[in-house]
């Protein structure tokens, strides 16, 4: 089996920084060098490109991919695999640019050629592939346990390289050149794997992509070369035009160019982003990235690239990264963010992993205070050296005028939110702390006497009946002297309540840690790739109130706490991998592969309620009696928990 050969590494540093005042999580293919590719973050506004890693792989520019969403996965389709095997090598897209990243996991082979994919966005499971040499849909499992094949008899499609197919809602659309100015269109239900509707289109190409909360977009042209946007129907295959593309005023000595992978929609600022290539007699190739408005059609702005990408993606920035000079987290750099560095002057942060100015999205831990907003002041720590000071204005000024588009991490909207803090680093199988505070001292008048919220959790990363509270010896007093805390938990539901209240009829003014929540760390199965996951982490439902009953305008945060790997070599972790087999499945009964020393089973479903327990016959649990659904199945051994999700498609 051959590998992805890593050749250079390049990350964002000084000299893309200044390049560019927008770094969008926009990515997209060049190939400057026969045989190699290179993954870029591209900035749609200006058309710089940052690299982010360059690999070998048996892939042409342009060719047939699929991007999921879960855990920022894209697959790409090997040139065999167009005859007699397919071979599918994934790509993890980084949500955070740290330094050495490779994305490059290698990969999977199956029986029977294979010319387009697609994937189900919402699944960890579902590959769906077109074998165009037998008119052949399938359905193959991504742990390359098998396939089905699912529809026959499609009609061939004429041109390999016209083929285009997408996923949206529970169906999948398929097109491809039929003839002449004619394009075929089929859409099939993916549960049912029925043919649902075909339609022959008047176009010359019709190349797809789609988004769960926007729909199925196309590139088409008609029969003298006009370029268009096209909406298809959710229903039927069927196109409306949206708008016209940059098309050629000669065609007879120029060309404009779409690859099917050209077009990707941006689900943040609802747009859709176009790439094309256009030639003409005696002139260079020229390269553009066009972004229009999802919905008129109309153009937002055009600019040119030094090369040719394609196979673009578009991915949601990982919220509350710390952009070194924007101090308020409100996506942009300006004199306002002279004013968290005031606040907070001469305050402690926890230091981040890389000491750095650059215009990059980086990961750092909540610590101490926050504004009103509920922005921590680890914004403010612009260098990230764990103090903020005057030096942290540099960032400000190298910045200046910078725009992001990582989200805040927090829903507070309120007066007085509560914060939360941890360790920068947590790792699975290990205890940890997080403490939680809430802070009144910017508005001396305002007093507290009692509070109650939730904490919110994924039970999954935490091991059973290890969550617990102390109270700390803080602004509020001494527990059990000067005021009680009690915590009530639901281990299935991940969800924790917790009360502190006073007991000496003296109301509190002040801010700092309340408690210490305290657990441990489940050893749950991370992606080898990846080397962690997020846990989310959310305080809600809170109620604070003064010894008189008036109520206080506080609320909560939501946030994720990042659980690393502890350091269990890859082919160790491969060997110890849980393994449901078939999932997803319609069958009464599933196997359970690849772990030995099974003391017992358990299934959840999606609400965290247990549903049912199994101590034996382990390699046929049934469970002909479950709703149709999604579940997560929890296996345990002596020392491990491993942890995977059932797709039960109940007929």
């Amino acid at each position: 089996m051959k590998k992805l050969m890593i050749i250079s590494l390049a990350l964002f540093g000084v000299l893309h920084a200044q390049n560019s005042n927008h770094i969008h999580h926009l990515f997209g293919l060049k190939q400057s060098t026969p045989g190699l590719l290179t993954m870029e973050a591209l900035d749609q506004k200006t058309g710089n490109g940052v690299e982010i890693e360059t690999f070998s792989l048996n892939f042409t520019l342009g060719d047939n991919y699929a991007y999921r969403t879960v855990n920022n996965q894209v697959y790409f389709l090997d040139a065999a695999s167009q005859f007699t095997i397919g071979i599918i090598d994934t790509y993890i897209l980084p949500e955070l640019y740290v330094s050495g990243y490779q994305g490059s996991v290698g990969p999977t082979t199956f029986q029977g050629g294979i010319t387009a994919i697609c994937v189900n966005p919402e699944s960890d499971s579902l590959l769906f592939t077109f074998d165009n040499n037998f008119g052949i849909l399938s359905r193959f499992t991504l742990n390359g346990a098998g396939s089905t094949a699912l529809v026959q008899g499609l009609t061939a499609i004429l041109d390999l390289s016209s083929i285009s197919m997408t996923f949206y809602n529970n169906r999948i659309y398929l097109a491809g050149a039929a003839g002449a100015n004619s394009t075929i269109l089929y859409v099939i239900d993916a549960l049912t794997m029925q043919l649902l509707d075909s339609s022959s289109v008047a176009s010359n190409f019709l190349y797809l992509t789609s988004h769960p909360d926007f729909g199925v977009y196309g590139i088409g042209q008609d029969s003298v070369f006009n370029n268009f946007l096209a909406i298809v129907s959710s229903t039927s295959a069927s196109i409306t035009s949206l708008g016209s593309l940059p098309s050629c005023n000669n065609c007879g000595t120029e060309t404009f160019t779409y690859d099917r992978n050209a077009m990707v929609i941006d689900s943040t600022n609802q747009q859709i982003i176009v790439s094309r290539t256009e030639s003409s007699a005696g002139a260079n190739l020229r390269y553009y990235l066009s972004t229009f408005d999802l919905f008129s059609g109309n153009i937002i702005y055009e600019v040119q690239t030094a090369e040719r990408y394609s196979n673009l993606i578009f991915q949601t920035p990982m919220p509350d990264l710390v952009y070194p000079g924007d101090t308020d987290h409100d996506k942009d750099v300006d004199m306002l963010d002279l004013l968290s560095i005031g606040l907070f002057y001469n305050n402690q942060t926890l230091s981040r992993a890389e000491i750095s100015t650059d215009w990059v999205g980086q990961a750092a831990t909540n610590s101490g205070t926050s504004l009103t907003t509920g922005v921590n002041q680890k914004h403010a720590d612009c260098n990230g050296d764990g103090q903020i000071n005057a030096v942290d204005y540099d960032a400000i000024s190298l910045n200046y005028s910078f725009k992001h588009y990582s989200n805040k991490s927090t829903n507070a909207n309120c007066d007085f939110p509560l914060f939360v803090s941890f360790p920068s680093l947590v790792k699975e199988d290990e205890p940890i702390t997080v403490q939680i505070g809430l802070d009144l001292s910017s508005l001396p008048s305002q007093n507290v006497y009692g509070l109650t919220f939730t904490i919110e959790y994924d039970s999954n990363f935490v091991v059973a009946n290890t969550m617990n509270t102390q109270g700390v010896s803080t602004w509020f007093g001494t527990e059990d002297g000067n005021y009680i805390q009690r915590k009530e938990d639901d281990y299935p539901l991940g969800k924790m309540d917790v009360g502190i209240v006073g007991i000496d009829k003296l109301n509190r003014n002040g801010g700092g840690i309340l408690i210490d929540g305290i657990w441990t760390m489940e050893d749950v199965v991370i992606p080898i790739a990846q080397g962690y996951l997020d846990m989310p982490f959310k305080i809600s439902n809170v109620f604070v109130l003064d010894y008189d009953q008036n109520v206080i305008d506080a609320c909560g945060v939501d946030t994720v706490i990042r659980v690393y790997d502890k350091n269990v070599g890859i082919l160790e972790r491969q060997e110890l991998a849980l393994s449901i087999y078939p999932n997803p499945t319609k069958a009464n009964s599933i196997n359970l592969e690849h772990v030995a020393e099974l003391k017992y089973v358990e299934i959840f479903d999606m609400q965290g309620r247990r549903i049912q327990t199994w101590y034996e016959n382990f390699s046929a649990l049934q469970i002909g009696d479950f709703n149709k659904g999604i579940y997560f199945l929890k296996a345990y051994t002596a020392d491990k928990v491993y942890v995977n999700k059932l797709v039960y498609n109940k007929e």
